[in-house]
């Protein structure tokens, strides 16, 4: 099997069901799926395979609002192992 290096994105989102709003977007080129996921409170977890660096990655997403209403902050860290 192979696979198109260029075309192998993976896009992460966050939305609020609500309203429809997406709250995060991250995007991930040059990845493929299995995607593992954890969600938990303020912080989610996914984990990958990086097809052009050839390794797994695991990012790790927090989410928190800040002192103005609405203007959410999130940080994300890439692990890489």
């Amino acid at each position: 099997m192979t696979t198109n290096l260029a075309s192998s994105t993976i896009h992460v989102m966050i939305v609020d069901l609500i309203t429809g709003a997406i709250l995060s977007h991250h995007s991930h080129p040059y990845s493929t799926p299995p995607v593992s996921f954890v969600l938990s409170e303020n912080w989610l977890v996914y984990h990958f395979w990086n097809q052009k660096e050839r390794y797994y990655q695991l990012t790790v997403l927090e989410l928190y609002e800040s002192i103005q209403p609405d203007n959410r902050v999130d940080r994300f860290v890439y692990l890489v192992y």
